[in-house]
């Protein structure tokens, strides 16, 4: 799956639910943690989520 693809249903998914977890994306989409947590710190870049943490 293509990065921008990812992180397109990674902002949808944020969309739908209000918030996600590391753990919850990286299984529904096949994908280490570290690309989805690599995903999320490129999102927050963009100013298109804000990350926390615990």
């Amino acid at each position: 799956m293509l990065a921008a693809t990812r992180q397109r249903k990674i902002i949808d998914e944020l969309q739908q639910s209000g918030a996600v977890k590391v753990a919850e994306l990286s299984a529904s989409l096949h994908v280490t943690e570290k690309t989805i947590r690599d995903d999320l710190e490129k999102l927050e870049a963009k100013g298109l989520l804000k990350r926390t943490h615990g």
